[in-house]
């Protein structure tokens, strides 16, 4: 099902060469990774084509009132004269939400961190711990934070979950319950500065985990070591 947490999907794009970065945003209640990710990689080509904002605005109206498809089926929305080259637009409705299916934000979190360190985030995710990402990328923030999510099908994580953190909520650090948050690195002074309790500390550019030890004090040997060499 569906979770009553507001999501964002988010795309940076220049209209133009030399004009100014703008920014097209879905809030949704649906984390449908791939059909958003897909939609907005839509959004960014008809802005930049001749009809610019224009045609944005265009497309998000056929979509609209184009509507929801059951799960599994896909929505058909025609884009003929909107879309730079398209005449019809097919975005696929999930069957399931949970589980991470996008190859792409897998992929991210592979390169960023080795097989081991994904393994122990897994864990302490499992046991609910305060888990801080970092990274100069937003979008590395955006596909690991949800890669790590989804690996826990068919769990959910149902506590505090912000894969990048604006500044003037940096003070979500202190909660004294369990979260996922990503962060800029610009940000880490500020972070610095907070009088945070234990936290889990990944920095996704340099592959680096830092936690205490005590919170793997119960992590199986053998469960480890059979799941880094599955």
């Amino acid at each position: 099902k569906d979770s009553n947490r507001l999501y964002g999907f988010c795309r940076r794009y220049s209209a133009a060469a030399g004009s100014s970065v703008e920014v097209a945003c879905i809030l949704t209640r649906h984390c449908w990774y791939d059909a958003f990710s897909r939609l907005l990689d839509v959004v960014e080509d008809t802005a930049t084509g001749p009809k610019g904002a224009y045609g944005v605005a265009a497309l998000m109206k056929a979509i609209t009132a184009a509507g929801l498809p059951h799960p599994g089926q896909l929505l058909h929305i025609p884009v003929a004269g909107i879309h730079p080259s398209a005449h019809t637009l097919s975005i696929e409705r999930p069957m399931n939400t949970s589980r991470c299916t996008y190859d792409r934000r897998l992929c991210v979190l592979f390169r960023s961190m080795v097989v081991s360190k994904i393994v122990m985030l897994f864990f302490l995710m499992l046991t609910e711990r305060r888990i801080i990402l970092m990274s100069a990328y937003p979008s590395v923030l955006s596909d690991c934070a949800h890669a790590l999510a989804s690996l826990l099908y068919p769990f959910q994580w149902e506590h505090i979950y912000v894969p990048i953190l604006v500044p003037k909520m940096i003070d979500y650090v202190c909660a004294p319950m369990p979260f996922l948050i990503g962060m800029h690195i610009s940000m880490l002074p500020q972070l610095k500065s907070q009088p945070m309790e234990e936290v889990v500390m990944v920095d996704l550019d340099r592959g680096r985990l830092r936690y205490n030890e005590k919170d793997i004090q119960h992590l199986p040997d053998e469960h480890f070591d059979s799941m880094v060499n599955a």
